[in-house]
């Protein structure tokens, strides 16, 4: 998510039924659209491990030989860190280094089962559930969207009623 990159996709669907999508995807990512003569401008959220912010870049639809192809291009990102999720991390470590430094200071031995606890606790609350939605997965979510059969979204349950 560098400013002035640029993500490419290739849409199995006309650039109309992308078009037609686009303002489903953006409103589910939460982020605002704006059409320019240049292309579509948006403005989504994004997620990088323990950043988190919003982006701003053009979208431009355009035909291809297999359907549609999708070129983002990003010119603004405004990204902070997730604090509270930091903290959490570091009083993890504390937890890990208590538990493997007590063989060299035997005082910490009553409290290696805390920093047990704490180490796996950090890495099952933040580490394990870091996750990334940047460009790739908002042009991958239009995909999606435009192949959906008619606009509606199909679920699991709709198979039942079937």
């Amino acid at each position: 998510m560098i400013p002035g990159t640029t993500q490419r996709l290739t849409i199995e669907q006309s650039p109309e039924r992308v078009q037609a999508a686009l303002p489903r995807v953006v409103e589910g990512w939460g982020g605002t659209l704006t059409e320019t003569p240049d292309g579509t401008r948006l403005e989504v959220p994004v997620l990088a491990g323990l950043r988190r912010g919003r982006m701003q870049g053009v979208l431009r639809l355009g035909p291809a030989p297999s359907g549609c192809e999708a070129v983002f291009t990003v010119q603004d990102v405004a990204m902070e860190l997730n604090l509270a999720a930091c903290a959490i991390l570091l009083l993890s470590a504390i937890g890990a280094v208590t538990s493997m430094a007590w063989p060299w200071f035997p005082r910490l031995l009553p409290a290696v089962p805390l920093g047990l606890v704490l180490a796996v606790g950090g890495w099952l609350l933040i580490a394990a559930r870091l996750r990334t939605a940047g460009p790739e997965e908002l042009l991958a979510a239009l995909r999606a969207a435009s192949a959906e059969s008619d606009g509606a979204s199909h679920t699991i349950g709709d198979d039942a009623r079937e």
